[in-house]
């Protein structure tokens, strides 16, 4: 029996991405009226699965790393079929595919001093102060490499124990949903609907003012008032880096709040999607599930799995951001010349290969502009700030505002969604 509405209590949430959608639906469920504002014609936010033919091409998050509890348990409520993804990985040096693992002599040292330090710092520094011996040079180029495309974090400002929580809490099993990562998300945004919730799409929120007894919403077209308010918007939309000013502004304005987003960065990818007319790589790396090297696009993962012959790159971090104003087909160049490299293949050969190329440069996806977030030295505090409602009526959630082992993830925006409607649950139930 769907409970009934308090009309007086009603609940303005900003972004139809996972935060927003658990939000709003922890809140549907207690008996609020909840309306959540999108900015694009679907719900999502950064899960973002397109169909090719019978199969998916995921243009977002993609992997499940590890048994993330809440996404699982999503998951298996839904009905939603996960798998367990396998295969080998080849490291590509010096013209030749080798399975062997490399071990980075110091990995382990490096880790267990990661994780007794006493006062945080950024992670180069971090390196140059316990490793700057020239037989650490491997460790150093490495341990960079992977902190700054897989958290895509600049390591200049990124944070060591940040860092240290995470890979300390790395799973080597790694998941994907077959239907496409999309689904949960519509079927949560269908479950919200029918419990009396509202989505506006096309309608992107400028401004929000937070007053002592209400919020006010203008977007384009439209005002509207509500007595709470939650942001789950991606936090490029309260940085001007990209555009001359913020997409969107909240009112009153707290220094305090923008000096805690200052504590988080947020690091952008491309990714290449590759549609070939057969897995060509099979011959010289039977089955491979990822490809890793010292070129420009140093990752690619094989879509074997999902029984389509795909090849999708990952470029993350700063090299990400530092191209990230070139057009789609300088993207398409380089992911050709990184493979040819791979696999020691002339250019003209692989592109008798492909039937189809993609790029997704997330540093320019309108409302999004980039990937996830990292966290810089201060991150605890100031994200702990960030959770706070600013005039306790708006609330912050979504995966910047996660302080967890899990950064940057589908759960770590899932957990702070939960996290904010049950500390607005609290409150309602106290009026």
């Amino acid at each position: 029996m769907v409970p009934v509405m308090k009309p007086d209590l009603s609940i303005a949430v900003i972004g139809a991405g996972m935060a927003g959608l658990t939000a709003g639906l922890e809140l549907s469920r207690a008996g609020y009226p909840v309306t959540i504002f999108e900015a694009r014609e679907r719900s999502g936010g950064r899960i973002h699965s397109i169909h090719y033919g019978e199969h998916v091409l995921e243009t977002g998050p993609e992997f499940i790393h590890g048994h993330l509890r809440e996404t699982l348990r999503l998951l298996k409520k839904y009905n939603i079929t996960y798998v367990p993804v396998r295969g080998k990985m080849y490291h590509a040096k010096n013209g030749k595919l080798d399975t062997q693992e490399e071990m980075i002599e110091g990995w382990d040292i490096m880790l267990k001093k990661m994780n007794s330090l006493k006062d945080d710092m950024s992670f180069r520094v971090f390196l140059d102060l316990h490793f700057p011996e020239s037989s650490f040079t491997a460790l150093r180029q490495s341990a960079r490499r992977f902190a700054e495309g897989f958290d895509l974090a600049n390591t200049e400002e990124a944070s060591t124990r940040a860092l240290a929580m995470e890979w300390n809490h790395g799973e080597s099993e790694q998941y994907l949903i077959p239907v496409g990562y999309s689904s949960l998300t519509d079927a949560m945004e269908d479950e919200f609907r029918s419990l009396g919730g509202k989505v506006f799409f096309n309608c992107p929120v400028r401004e929000i003012n937070g007053q002592p007894d209400s919020i006010r919403i203008w977007t384009d077209t439209s005002e509207y008032t509500a007595r709470y308010g939650i942001i789950t918007v991606s936090l490029s939309s309260f940085h001007s880096k990209r555009r001359e000013q913020p997409s969107l502004i909240v009112t009153p304005e707290d220094p305090e709040m923008k000096m805690a987003m200052e504590k988080i960065g947020f690091g952008t990818v491309v990714k290449v999607l590759l549609v070939c007319t057969h897995s060509f790589w099979e011959e010289k790396a039977p089955d491979a599930l990822f490809f890793f090297s010292d070129f420009f696009f140093p990752t690619w993962w094989t879509g074997n799995h999902t029984g389509l012959s795909q090849l999708t790159g990952w470029l993350g971090g700063p090299a990400a951001e530092k191209f990230s104003l070139q057009p789609d087909s300088f993207f398409r160049d380089k992911a050709l010349e990184s493979l040819s490299e791979i696999f020691s293949l002339p250019t003209s050969m692989l592109q008798r290969f492909i039937k189809d190329i993609r790029v997704f440069n997330w540093s320019g996806v309108p409302w999004t502009y980039g990937g996830y977030s990292y966290a810089r030295p201060g991150y605890r505090e100031a994200k702990s700030f960030l959770r706070k409602p600013l005039l306790d009526k708006i609330f912050l959630a979504g995966e910047a505002t996660y302080d967890g082992p899990h950064p940057g993830t589908v759960e770590a925006a899932l957990i702070s969604g939960q996290l904010v409607a049950e500390k607005l649950l609290i409150k309602l139930k106290e009026n």
